[in-house]
């Protein structure tokens, strides 16, 4: 099996049939502490490169540490991913490309906005038994809100919306 080179995990193997193998975590960016919008977008990036390390290998530590207290939305995700793990299951998947993100400052003083997401096919394992492939859904489109808190940009949402298709104005 090749490597696939992706932007923050370097060197990436999938995991296999027998589950999770030294699949490397996702380096935090240098931008994390930087309280500006394009770091709060890397971070996005991040978190996502995270959610989808918490699939393959059930380790949803660093998910946590980036997710803020009151994200209800990273909450569920992460315990979704427990429970998938908890049932000896896991899932064999890439990481997302993420082309777009757009993020304006809110009254709040967070971070919001869209960002389209890539996934590609991804295979599941449900209790140790190979149960399918999924066709992963290209120009999904998310809405992302982060907060820069004391350890830096947090993710206060994140959440599904549509497929791009399904947008009526031309914004991606």
């Amino acid at each position: 099996m090749e490597p696939q080179e992706t932007r923050s995990q370097g060197a990436y193997e999938k995991p296999g049939e027998q589950g999770p193998e030294d699949i490397p975590q996702p380096e935090e960016p240098a931008e994390v502490h930087e309280q500006t919008i394009a770091a709060a977008e890397e971070v996005l990036r991040y978190w996502m490169d995270l959610y989808v390390y918490a699939r393959n290998t059930g380790d949803v530590v660093a998910l946590e540490d980036r997710s803020h207290e009151d994200c209800a939305s990273c909450d569920a995700h992460i315990d979704r991913i427990s429970e998938v793990f908890d049932s000896g299951s896991w899932f064999v998947q890439e990481p997302y490309e993420i082309p777009y993100v757009e993020f304006t400052e809110l009254d709040t003083g967070a971070v919001g906005g869209l960002f389209m997401l890539n996934e590609t096919d991804f295979d599941v394992y449900w209790q140790g038994e190979f149960d399918g492939t999924n066709e992963g859904t290209l120009e999904q489109i998310w809405t992302g809100h982060l907060d820069f808190t004391d350890e830096g940009w947090q993710v206060l949402s994140v959440r599904y919306e549509m497929p791009a298709a399904e947008r009526e104005d031309e914004t991606p």
